[in-house]
């Protein structure tokens, strides 16, 4: 890997663990929400590096309210032009659903709550031990 190549990840790498530092005085409520957000954000920074330097439509194309404005179809994009894998795929979609649950659901819900440990423990790039909470 070229030097500008680490360079580019480390400053990617980097912005990610401050996000995650970010997390830690969060409900569980709070991480589900922020990090689908930030996920949605880093699905529509890698589509605006894949389009053509084009920012009027690139803007008109993913402004929420445009064809890919949506977390949802920002995913099956990346996956259909090749950008993400079938896994990491299947993984934003699990996130969105914990997302919609944390997002629409009245009731306190928490990582430990069976529905979303469920959904949390189908996820397929993971760096929990499955024995934590």
């Amino acid at each position: 890997m070229s030097s500008n190549n680490l360079k580019y990840l480390g400053k990617y790498f980097g912005e990610a663990l401050e996000f995650r530092h970010t997390l830690n005085v969060e409900t569980d409520r709070g991480c589900a929400l922020m990090v689908s957000a930030y996920l949605d954000n880093q699905l529509e920074r890698l589509l605006r590096a894949y389009f053509i330097k084009d920012k009027k439509s690139s803007d008109r194309l993913l402004n929420p309210f445009g064809p890919i404005g949506s977390f949802s179809a920002r995913i099956q994009l990346c996956y259909a032009l090749g950008l993400i894998s079938k896994l990491v795929c299947r993984d934003l979609n699990l996130i969105r659903d914990i997302r919609n649950d944390f997002a629409h659901e009245a009731e306190p819900l928490e990582f430990n709550s069976e529905k979303i440990k469920t959904q949390c423990n189908k996820l397929h790039h993971c760096n929990i031990a499955d024995d934590s909470n």
